[in-house]
């Protein structure tokens, strides 16, 4: 752990241990022995040595040694949802305060206080940032001065209850994706984000869930429950989201939203496709929304398998000009083209995406698959095999340390191939024989969680199975 790390660490941990706890004092143990091995060898105390010095048993410890390295894996989830700058700032923080820097802390002070005040809308990153600062300041002035204010503690513990199940929710959301299965630390935050919410019902005030705690506890059941309810509470209340809620906070919900239309909407028709246009038509009016090329990709590819080309092309044209002048013809051709192929214009597509090279990696992978796809298409099969064999190479290279990545394009050649292949012998096997080995590829694809284009996949076996 570097001196970096480990000085962030340290605010995020004494952020969530309460003062004077059995893991509160093992960590204070721990925090001297790694500060002194950053200045030279330093022996780490056992068990029973840490035991003694809490006076507790050797169990206990353990098991809040395990708690720490939950913590420790949490931090480095945060420091992903955390904006750098503030990340900088607390382990600024952090160094003045060690250096005795009195002046410096008061002007940190200060210009926390502007994260919130400064922000016309509420921002949840911000207001977790601004009451992480100022606990840490209270912790100073308490342990430098000797100046415990209880009434300003009480009320700072208040308002942090309230946007620590934001926290863990987004966490969750943060850490969740096709390569990153539950494991222990989603179940870890599963357990919290019950207990807060437990210990909320059971409160002797009654406080209900704050606006943003609502927003963001249903989003967690949407990614997590696939929750059809929880996406009908918010986006039955998406408007007054992106009013209430600042830039960052409405980006988020619009992404969790969009993932979920994307992945439904070859199954859910009229309904889903209503919702997908009003929250595009809320971000094409809502500045505080950045679409970034990659996102209008997804725009125009959704409404491409919603076959609404015209809606498709409307999106482009109104974001093609918000792009950096340098992306914009990359950008116009590689979506023209996707519409084109929707649109059954095979050659217009593929003569698009010949000009689509490995100058720009990310757009050359979409391009070959679509091409795959016309070529598919008009029956050219020999050259299919012969151009996904080349490809296959190319894949070896390109972005070799993302696991995720490298299976679905592996999956995906390996598949079409097959298929392929099927349909270069239909002609010399038997129906019977050629419809076995369909059902079976049907079966296999459907198996297969990590695959490129594995919708069009499925879609082009069911057409030979009918």
């Amino acid at each position: 752990m570097g001196a970096e790390t480990a000085a962030g660490f340290d605010q995020y941990l004494r952020g969530q241990l309460k003062r004077g706890s059995h893991g509160y004092l093992i960590w204070t143990v721990c925090r001297a022995v790694v500060k002194a091995r950053q200045r030279k060898p330093a022996p780490a105390p056992d068990i029973a040595e840490l035991a003694r010095k809490i006076e507790g048993s050797p169990s206990l410890v353990r098991n809040r040694l395990s708690d720490i390295m939950a913590f420790y894996q949490e931090y480095l989830a945060v420091l992903h949802l955390r904006s750098a700058p503030r990340v900088r700032g607390l382990l600024a923080l952090e160094r003045a305060i060690e250096d005795n820097q009195d002046t410096y802390v008061g002007w940190v002070r200060n210009k926390v206080d502007r994260l919130v005040t400064e922000d016309k809308s509420y921002s949840t990153y911000a207001y977790y940032d601004f009451l992480r600062f100022n606990r840490f300041v209270l912790d100073y002035e308490a342990e430098k001065f000797n100046v415990i204010d209880e009434e300003r503690i009480a009320l700072l513990y208040n308002e942090f209850e309230e946007l620590i199940l934001v926290e863990k929710c987004k966490l969750y959301l943060d850490a969740i994706s096709p390569a990153n299965k539950p494991g222990p630390f989603h179940e870890k935050l599963d357990r919290e984000i019950a207990a807060l919410r437990a210990a909320r019902e059971r409160s002797a005030t009654g406080k209900e869930l704050s606006y943003s705690e609502n927003i963001y506890y249903h989003l967690y059941l949407i990614v997590r429950e696939d929750s059809e309810a929880s996406y009908r509470f918010v986006m039955e209340r998406i408007e007054e989201v992106f009013s209430r809620l600042a830039g960052r906070d409405a980006r988020f919900v619009f992404s969790v939203l969009t993932n979920r239309i994307s992945r439904r909407v070859m199954e859910q028709g009229e309904r889903i496709e209503s919702d997908y246009f009003r929250l595009i038509n809320l971000v094409i009016d809502y500045p505080r929304i950045k679409v970034s090329e990659w996102m209008l990709k997804n725009f125009v590819t959704v409404f491409c398998r919603m076959e609404k080309t015209e809606s498709a092309e409307r999106v482009l044209h109104v974001y093609l000009p918000r792009l950096p002048a340098d992306r914009q013809e990359l950008v116009l051709v590689y979506n023209t083209a996707l519409i084109r192929m929707t649109e059954g214009k095979m050659d217009a597509a593929t003569d698009l995406l010949r000009r689509v090279t490995l100058s720009d990696a990310a757009y050359y992978v979409g391009a070959r698959v679509i091409i795959f796809r016309a070529m598919y298409a008009s029956a050219d099969f020999q050259g299919l095999l012969s151009l996904t064999k080349s490809f296959r190479s190319f894949l070896k290279t390109y972005r070799k340390d993302d696991a995720a990545f490298q299976t679905s394009g592996v999956n995906y050649l390996k598949r079409l191939d097959e298929l392929t292949r099927l349909r270069l012998e239909e002609p010399f096997v038997p129906a019977a024989t050629f419809r076995k080995r369909m059902l079976r590829l049907r079966e296999k694809v459907g198996e297969t969680k990590l695959m490129f284009s594995k919708d069009w996949l499925m879609e082009e076996i069911e057409t030979r199975l009918e």
